[in-house]
């Protein structure tokens, strides 16, 4: 007649076999996964869709094998399954290849070991190309429209673009990179001040920026330059039709004596003013004066000179008067002679 002792010990051993051929069986599960095409290790050759208007990343993997070493397979979705040139499954030298993808996942550590078999994948293959990256160099050139005052100084002179062959097969020798400055910006500046401008970004010509924009592995070092340049200030002019003069001399002279300007030449006649166009805008407004100043010394009184030139003093350097006649005659008389 049976005993507890025994009864339990059948039902364990039951049990465990019950356990154990559960694990054992064969189990399947979908995983969605994607791949991310990326460079090999040294950096010389890079992975990419062959038809980037085709090309999608996403593929569904059939995944076989005992329930017990099916768990935390979703795991698998968790991050990119990135295929490199050389890597199983993929060549490591240029062209155009179909990858199998069932080849090239039957060496992911999650599957390696672990009795797991990939049953079915959709798409079973994928169609990639192998690209060899090269780096060129390239002059940096500043686009403004606007005018400057001399050639504007680039930091650094070059940039390096590193990229596959047959992009950089297409673009000609004498191509240049553009420090685009754009509207916004340059209606910020001072004209006729030096301006210094960092982080202004570095481009191609648009026909070979198009071809290297979707491309990821495409990158321009540095991607931006330093630009130092001076505006032009804005030129105009006016023309006044009268300026009157003043007799400048120091003030221990004025009692000693007396000068006299006959009425013709009290004023400077058609006065022309050239310069940056918002000082001229202020001449013409009155906001900022133009005078004629006769400035006298002491030899010139003692000489008792007869005519002198005046000068248009007091203004910002930036200014430029002209006349066509500024010599203004005087008459110089020692007080009580």
């Amino acid at each position: 007649m049976p005993t507890i002792k025994n009864i339990l010990l059948v039902t364990i051993i039951a049990a465990l076999v019950w356990i154990f051929a559960e694990s054992e069986t064969l189990r399947t599960s979908d995983v969605r996964l994607e791949l991310q095409l990326i460079a090999d290790a040294s950096g010389q050759h890079v992975a990419r869709p062959a038809d980037e208007s085709t090309w999608s990343p996403n593929i569904t993997v059939e995944l076989s094998g005992a329930a017990g070493r099916m768990d935390n397979i979703q795991a698998l979705a968790l991050r990119p399954v990135r295929l490199a040139p050389g890597s199983p499954g993929v060549p490591a030298e240029p062209g155009d290849y179909a990858i199998d993808i069932r080849q090239a996942l039957a060496a992911l550590p999650e599957l390696t070991g672990r009795g797991i078999t990939i049953t079915r994948c959709e798409p079973a293959s994928i169609r990639i190309r192998i690209d060899e990256l090269i780096s060129r160099e390239f002059k940096i050139v500043v686009q403004a429209n606007a005018e400057l005052e001399g050639p504007p100084e680039v930091r650094p002179a070059l940039a390096v673009i590193s990229m596959p062959r047959r992009i950089a097969d297409a673009i000609p020798a004498d191509t240049v990179l553009t420090a685009r400055i754009d509207a916004d910006t340059l209606a910020r500046l001072v004209p006729g001040r030096r301006e210094v401008l960092t982080n202004v970004r570095l481009s191609l010509p648009d026909a070979h920026a198009d071809a290297l924009r979707p491309d990821a592995h495409a990158r321009i070092d540095p991607p931006a330059a330093q630009i130092a340049l001076t505006l032009r200030a804005r030129s105009a002019s006016t023309e006044i039709a009268s300026v009157p003069v003043q007799v400048r001399l120091a003030p221990i002279e004025l009692a000693r004596w007396e000068i006299a300007i006959p009425d013709q030449d009290r004023f400077i006649a058609n006065v022309r003013v050239t310069g940056p166009a918002d000082l001229i805008e202020l001449v013409k407004r009155g906001e900022l004066k133009i005078t004629a100043t006769l400035a006298l010394s002491f030899e010139e009184l003692e000489r008792g000179i007869t005519s002198k030139e005046v000068t248009f003093s007091d203004l910002p350097s930036s200014l430029k008067v002209e006349a066509d006649n500024r010599t203004v005659k005087l008459s110089v008389k020692r007080r009580g002679s």
